[in-house]
């Protein structure tokens, strides 16, 4: 009877807060000053294979892009085939270099349109 009750309270409590991996589709303005300041500081490029210590910035490429309906890509911070295809297929909308590869002008198109689609500030 015990053993009921526990499973029923967490199956309670995983639908009532939901996980990390369910986080918000929307980033808020500090949060976006805050991931623009750390991009700018920290990479140059992210590219698959060399985003060691940056994948905070990876998962929010990813979030952004699944929130631009550039997806589905999981979003796990690592730099993999789909997240590059993703974001080559967001420089070709942008007629930007289509190199897979995020880098200042590919971040900076990403942070407007992100911005734009969300009314952000």
């Amino acid at each position: 009877m015990k053993r009921n009750t526990i499973v029923v309270l967490i199956l309670l409590f995983l639908l009532l807060f939901p996980t990390a991996a369910a986080a918000p589709s929307v980033y808020t303005p500090a949060q976006l000053r805050q991931l623009n300041q750390s991009f700018q500081s920290s990479a140059q490029v992210l590219k698959p294979r060399f985003t060691q210590g940056r994948e905070g910035l990876v998962w929010a490429v990813q979030r952004m892009l699944n929130h631009l309906d550039y997806g589905p890509l999981a979003v796990d911070g690592h730099f993999d085939r789909g997240t590059r295809e993703a974001v080559r297929s967001f420089q070709k909308h942008h007629h930007l270099t289509q190199d897979g590869c995020v880098n200042r002008t590919t971040w900076a198109h990403l942070l407007s349109e992100y911005r734009q689609a969300e009314r952000i500030p």
